[in-house]
């Protein structure tokens, strides 16, 4: 964890815990090395005991409270294994498997692009799921279970559900101790018949944090039966809320036992007493236009919509798209006070970007986590950056001209937005220089005749997977073209 504990313990400095995990492998590393090449064990001062007794430990200890930490690296996706999305129930999986890997005793590792929904068949070995975030044709034929790989589009979206879930948690994690401080568990509930269903444990530190953990590993909803209950670290009395749905709460009966629990199949729940309940930072969960849609008109209607009430002041002041900031008269409050509107006019073709920074904040005080940010593409069907459709065009040598005696051809590009642009003689097996953009500009056919197959790359918003291209035959002599 970088910075404070909220407990109160002294902080470890910024990348304090990187680099103890660091010398603790190159610690076990080099009594590795030594005894392959039948050197005695050294003692050094990275922790290596005489007679090769390593004692890495002493590493993981965090100054101020003296407790172990750091120890245990959770993960359930990885590259050498297929994702868990492919399966079937894959998507609700993958919630399950993120939330466990958060509240189990250790730290939790995701492999990136699940909490983006990615999910491409094969492994990464295989040379398959190591998606791009960034916008990319090679994925876009790849297998998937979905109607369409995620992967094609751009995916650092801000609002995907699998996003949000996983900010959320990261967060539970930085709000209660417990989730952080504690290496054991005590086991609460699990089935007699050993199958598949609810299951529930509680982490607890010396002082009084305290947390309970209640999921569902079946395909179904289960409930406990009226003669059951689950034990908790609390007394008859205490009621206790879920972290994650706020409205759930429940007052424990006799020596502090919840009965009459209701989870959704591969659901998690997370409960603390009501007394010690923080609420979480405010989320935009909706944005209009949707990520990385494409837009024809240069007027757009901006809708964001949020998990809490917000204070619409922050939100105009922040709000820009394109760098522009609303008007007054632009800008509407919606009732109910989560749902906001904007009207931009006159922007530019190309990919531009909503965004709020972290001085929104709800009618509570709460700020955004972070700063937000959704893009979408703006231009006519014909521009590249927002119709991928559009790559094979009639007009982009010489105005459609089929034939030409001469070396130099005029090509007309239609990918207003783009930075840069590199053309290709032959198909886009050899390439020019990058060039920055522009509307018009002149190529060398090379001196031979023959058949040109002309390709033009354009590169915008960290990606290059904007393409166009014409055919064109190049002659110096009267006669037939040669093909």
């Amino acid at each position: 964890r970088r910075g404070g504990d909220r407990g109160g313990n002294a902080a470890l400095p910024r990348g304090a815990d990187d680099r103890l995990l660091l010398r603790a492998r190159r610690a076990a590393a080099g009594h590795r090395q030594r005894r392959r090449f039948g050197e005695p064990p050294v003692r050094r001062h990275h922790g290596l005991r005489r007679h090769g007794r390593r004692d890495i430990g002493q590493y993981l200890l965090h100054p101020g409270s003296g407790e172990k930490r750091y120890r245990m690296w959770n993960f359930y996706n990885n590259h050498d294994q297929r994702r868990l999305c492919i399966t079937d129930n894959g998507s609700e999986k993958n919630r399950l498997a993120a939330f466990f890997i958060s509240v189990w005793p250790g730290i939790p590792l995701f492999y990136f692009g699940d909490e983006q929904g990615l999910c491409s068949y094969g492994t990464a070995l295989e040379g398959h799921s190591r998606e791009s975030f960034m916008t990319s044709i090679a994925w876009k034929q790849h297998p998937s279970p979905l109607p369409e790989n995620p992967a094609s589009a751009d995916n650092f979206n801000m609002v995907h559900p699998d996003y949000l879930f996983v900010q959320r948690l990261m967060e539970l994690r930085e709000l209660y101790p417990a989730l952080r401080k504690t290496n054991t568990i005590t086991q609460r509930y699990v089935r007699k018949d050993s199958k598949r269903g609810i299951y529930a444990f509680s982490r607890e530190t010396k002082s009084d944090s305290a947390v309970l953990v209640v999921l569902n590993t079946a395909e179904s909803g289960q409930a406990l039966a009226k003669e059951e209950a689950i034990p908790t670290p609390w007394s008859k009395g205490t009621k206790i809320r879920n972290t994650l749905q706020p409205s759930e709460t429940y007052v424990l009966g006799d020596h502090g036992r919840l009965t009459g629990i209701t989870v959704d199949s591969f659901e998690g729940k997370l409960f603390v007493p009501a007394s010690q309940f923080k609420r979480l930072s405010p989320h935009v969960i909706k944005v209009r236009p949707e990520h990385d849609a494409a837009i024809s008109s240069d007027q757009i209607k901006v809708e964001l919509e949020f998990d809490v009430q917000m204070d619409a002041g922050s939100i105009k002041r922040s709000l820009s798209v394109a760098g522009k900031k609303v008007k007054d008269s632009d800008f509407r409050a919606e009732p109910g006070g989560r749902s906001f509107a904007a009207a931009f006019r006159g922007l530019p073709p190309g990919i531009h970007y909503i965004t709020l920074d972290e001085d929104v904040r709800s009618v509570d005080g709460r700020k955004l986590r972070s700063k937000f940010l959704s893009r979408f593409r703006l231009g006519d069907a014909d521009n590249v950056l927002v119709n991928s459709g559009a790559r094979k065009s009639s007009e982009m040598i010489n105005k459609g001209q089929t034939m030409t005696k001469t070396e130099l051809v005029k090509v007309n590009h239609k990918a207003q937005g783009a930075q840069y642009f590199r053309i290709s003689n032959d198909g886009g097996y050899t390439w020019g220089p990058w060039k920055d953009y522009q509307t018009t500009s002149e190529w060398s056919l090379g001196r031979h005749n023959g058949f040109r197959r002309i390709v033009v790359q354009y590169w915008s918003d960290g990606s290059s997977a904007y393409f166009a291209e014409d055919w064109i035959d190049r002659y110096r002599y009267d006669g037939f073209p040669m093909k």
